[in-house]
């Protein structure tokens, strides 16, 4: 993708691999994670609980406060993919459903950005973080997240490939 962007093959080589290093080092931080909480006594739940059984529990706020740090980033990021997203079906949707209807305040701010993610966020990510124990949630919305950064990267990269974002493509000045 950054070759393709950047219009520099030299690019993709470097950044591949770097993501292949987040990757593998992310993959072995669970795995070395997963170990420790089956190593740990019984009823541990959180990363704090875990650090305070094997490390320490004066210092177990630390883990907690980064998992919190994490969960809100990668929140965050889902939920304005999500928007952006649901902002495009949305308008779609409404002007699919009453064509001949002109553009109106109500719907204009309800495909609005800040409406969509104020939707997505007190729908979805909200419930998640009040019902943190309850995984059901959980599989919601990083189903929902995951969905969308899946529609993104297949609409980003049929746009890649068909030229849309090459020199001279429709989006080439807005890069």
């Amino acid at each position: 993708a950054c070759a393709v962007v950047g219009d520099d093959p030299r690019i993709l080589l470097p950044a591949s691999a770097l993501t292949l290093f987040f990757a593998a080092t992310a993959g072995y931080t669970f795995l070395l994670l997963g170990r420790a909480a089956a190593a740990a006594p019984l009823g541990v739940a959180s990363v704090g609980e875990i650090w305070a059984a094997h490390v320490s529990e004066e210092s177990a706020w630390v883990p907690e406060l980064l998992s919190s740090a994490l969960t809100w980033s990668v929140a965050s990021i889902q939920a304005v993919i999500i928007a952006s997203t649901g902002q495009e079906i949305l308008r779609e949707l409404l002007s699919t459903l009453n064509p001949q209807a002109p553009a109106l305040r109500v719907e204009a701010f309800l495909t609005s950005r800040a409406a969509v993610l104020g939707a997505v966020a007190a729908v979805f990510l909200l419930p998640a973080s009040l019902t943190v124990r309850d995984p059901k949630w959980r599989v919601r919305t990083s189903a929902l997240g995951n969905a969308a950064i899946l529609y993104t990267l297949i609409f980003t990269g049929v746009r890649a490939l068909d030229g849309t974002y090459a020199e001279g493509g429709c989006f080439w000045k807005t890069l």
